[in-house]
């Protein structure tokens, strides 16, 4: 439908489609300046990066040419360090989450269609909140 046009695909109408609740800071995470805490702040991006280490790993085997794949694996574990790098600074013994029932099934069945314009439309949906939960936490990290 976009034939991977920019403007069509970053289109939020065209996103709206994707039922996957992503992982948000929002103001109660202590991570905004009006609000600030880094206890719970850190602990919120730890967590919502293993959050999207799930993601991260279902669209990696959708991946199949060797180059998308090797980009796939750099993503990954990039997001690895990172939460390694936070969680020594996070006095928590909170488990890896999980996604909810719910959230993982959608992933599931928007993966598996046979559609590639549906496909297309839940990898760039990740990979977009993926990007605005970076950029949240690069604000975050430098208020700290």
């Amino acid at each position: 439908m976009c034939n991977y046009d920019a403007d069509c695909l970053d289109c939020k109408q065209v996103l709206s489609d994707v039922n996957l609740t992503l992982p948000q800071l929002t103001e109660r995470d202590g991570c905004f300046p009006s609000a600030p805490n880094q206890e719970i702040c850190l602990m919120r991006i730890t967590a919502g990066l293993l959050e999207f280490e799930i993601y991260l790993k279902h669209l990696q085997n959708k991946f199949k040419s060797d180059e998308e794949n090797n980009n796939m694996d750099i993503v990954l574990q990039n997001s690895q360090t990172l939460v390694k790098n936070l969680r020594p600074k996070v006095n928590t013994t909170e488990e890896a989450p999980t996604l909810e029932p719910a959230t993982l099934t959608s992933l599931k069945e928007n993966m598996q269609l046979k559609e590639q314009w549906r496909r297309t439309q839940t990898i760039h949906y990740i990979l977009c909140g993926l990007k605005d939960f970076l950029e949240f936490t690069l604000r975050a990290v430098r208020l700290m």
